[in-house]
């Protein structure tokens, strides 16, 4: 059997703290003309403007932003809380930092961006302990989320969560850069929801995250293409990558997936290169089931697969769809020792 790799690049835009011009409001503090809700505030903002809450208040019903630009800052994530949920709508140029955001309905999402382009999620708390969606984002843009810490506690719901800590949905060039995302950290439940889903998304980056504890860390399905996933920490998940219903061009590359049920789970997906991971404790390392038209699709090299190797890695799956036949790829160039992959 031969392979054709496909060919593996990847650009990756850093991110960087937005910049904030206009007038500055206040709320929740005691100086003159500070506002007592978040709302009102951004009622009164012009776009630009910066809307500074401190935590003296706090915690702080949710709130809501349609067609208007502004940022809100908080003064400590810690401490500055939001305890309802929060939505954004038709907006653009814009930011949130620096609050920490804490689910109280069940089945809802906590933070919803939708139709927004060219914003910044950054340094921000998800906590939650129901069925919900952390952060979604729906057909939105050039978006920005970083630096923050997305947990499921499941302190008691009667429930049995299914929790997204970030769902883009339909969206286009958009980086999920430098976040923690884990899921149950309980001794009594784990391994519940997902992490990072994307759903029909183009040019989107998934770089230097910690993931853990989830049903599957990361989860690209529905057409999505042109999908980077790059120097992450995926650990102690069902699975840590799961490809499938038709994506392509998928570069998996430099991450580090250990302690999982399945490292890399693909079906029925289009192109994908999967270059210098390791795959370190995993009961299986890699699982696929293609069409025969995606025969060749996937590209490996120079993973580390658990131990040196002297010989091309074998790895087998299964192709078609109503009759299944056993199949198999090969990384022909397997590296002798981990890679040192920094997060």
């Amino acid at each position: 059997m031969s392979i054709t790799p496909s060919v593996a690049f990847y650009n990756i835009e850093q991110c960087s703290m937005p910049i904030y011009n206009g007038n500055t409001l206040y709320v929740g503090g005691t100086g003159e003309g500070n506002y007592t809700r978040i709302q009102d505030a951004i009622n009164d903002a012009n776009d630009g403007d910066t809307i500074f809450v401190y935590d003296d208040s706090s915690p702080y019903e949710g709130f809501g932003i349609s067609d208007k630009s502004v940022n809100l800052v908080g003064e400590n994530k810690n401490t500055t809380i939001i305890d309802e949920d929060v939505w954004v709508r038709n907006s653009n140029d814009f930011s949130i930092q620096g609050f920490t955001f804490v689910g109280i309905s069940e089945d809802a999402k906590s933070v919803y961006f939708d139709y927004c382009s060219n914003f910044t999620f950054y340094d921000n708390i998800i906590q939650v302990d129901f069925s919900i969606h952390c952060l979604f984002i729906w057909y939105c843009s050039d978006v920005k989320i970083f630096r923050n810490h997305i947990k499921n506690l499941y302190l008691g719901s009667t429930l049995v969560p299914t929790w997204w800590g970030v769902a883009i949905w339909g969206s286009q060039n958009c980086i999920i850069e430098n976040n923690f995302f884990v899921g149950d950290i309980t001794p009594r439940i784990m391994h519940l929801g997902t992490g990072i889903i994307i759903s029909e998304g183009t040019n989107i980056t998934v770089v230097h995250n910690h993931i853990s504890r989830c049903s599957n860390a990361i989860d690209i399905k529905s057409n999505s293409t042109n999908i980077t996933v790059v120097h992450n920490h995926i650990s102690r998940c069902i699975g840590g990558i799961d490809i499938l219903s038709n994506s392509n061009d998928i570069i998996i590359m430099n991450n580090h997936i250990s302690r999982c049920r399945v490292g890399i789970e693909i079906s029925r997906a289009g192109f994908v290169d999967i270059i210098q991971n390791n795959f370190i404790l995993n009961i299986r390392k890699i699982k696929f089931n293609l069409d025969l038209k995606d025969l060749f699709s996937i590209f490996l090299d120079g993973n580390y697969w658990g131990r040196p190797r002297i010989l091309p890695k074998l790895i087998f799956g299964r192709i078609g769809r109503f009759v299944l036949f056993p199949w198999f790829n090969i990384d022909r160039h397997p590296a002798q020792e981990p890679y040192d992959i920094e997060v």
